[in-house]
């Protein structure tokens, strides 16, 4: 169940895994029968990767833990399966946080949920803040969802940030989530990962690109074929395309957020 390395400490990014044949039955169980947090972070992410989604009622409490790695694991898996409504949940986490490097985490956290819910929290959580050094986090995080010209890390204050992007998402569609500016698709980021790999494909570089791989891999349940930093050769390029047309073999609706391969619940749902 850990070797994916999700729910290790001390904190670190890591993908989910496969998915197990266990019965969804025997990681409730298990869920009943422990209180180590990390240990239920790990169950509650084999239900998820399973499509039940009422593990999320187990997860949003260990957002407020006492515990940094806790909390980092807990918002990383949020931010892969929330709904809309389940987004400002992302805030509670940010007032436990006593580092400046968690608080970092939790910013870049919100800009993964690609949901236009994320803005409002995130600038509420920057103005708690008043830390302009982290304004770099950010934009990104506001960058990913939604750019909008003007608003870089520099420039926040002097064009009214609150104000700039109040008026953004009046001209998108509340329902959808997007990615950088677009509503997400699978088959647009198949196109971008092919795109980047191009150039150090033809110079024999490195891959460079790492979101968007690991929103592939969130979506379908399939692990992308090359780490961040591969040199792309022939066998890593034609990997890259495989890998691409694996994924534009399944089913995808553009606008929609998916963890392996199943939509993610509406708020009606």
């Amino acid at each position: 169940m850990t070797a994916s390395g999700f729910g290790t400490a001390p904190y670190r990014w890591h993908p989910y895994g496969p998915v197990s044949a266990e019965p969804a039955e025997k990681f409730h169980a298990l869920l009943n029968a422990t209180r180590d947090e990390l240990s239920r972070l790990q169950l509650i992410a084999e239900l998820l990767k399973q499509g039940d989604w009422s593990a999320i009622d187990w997860l949003l409490p260990l957002l407020s833990s006492k515990s940094a790695d806790t909390r980092l694991y807990a918002s990383q898996l949020l931010a892969d399966v929330c709904s809309h409504r389940h987004v400002p949940h992302l805030y509670i986490p940010t007032q436990e946080i006593q580092e400046a490097g968690e608080l970092q985490k939790q910013i870049l956290f919100l800009g993964k949920t690609l949901s236009p819910a994320a803005i409002p929290v995130l600038l509420k959580i920057r103005s708690d803040s008043a830390d302009t050094d982290l304004d770099g986090y950010f934009h990104t995080a506001l960058h990913t969802i939604l750019p909008v010209d003007g608003v870089d890390e520099y420039t926040m204050d002097e064009v009214g940030v609150d104000d700039v992007y109040a008026r953004a998402l009046e001209s998108i569609d509340p329902a959808q989530y997007y990615f950088d500016g677009q509503p997400v698709f699978a088959g647009d980021l198949t196109k971008q990962i092919i795109t980047a790999a191009g150039a150090p494909y033809h110079d024999q570089t490195e891959f460079k690109l790492s979101f968007e791989p690991k929103i592939l891999s969130n979506f379908s349940g399939i692990p992308f074929p090359i780490a961040f930093g591969t040199v792309v050769t022939d066998a890593v390029f034609r990997a890259i395309i495989d890998y691409s047309k694996e994924i534009a073999a399944m089913d995808w609706t553009k606008g929609k957020k998916y963890f392996y391969g199943r939509p993610v619940p509406d708020a009606s749902a």
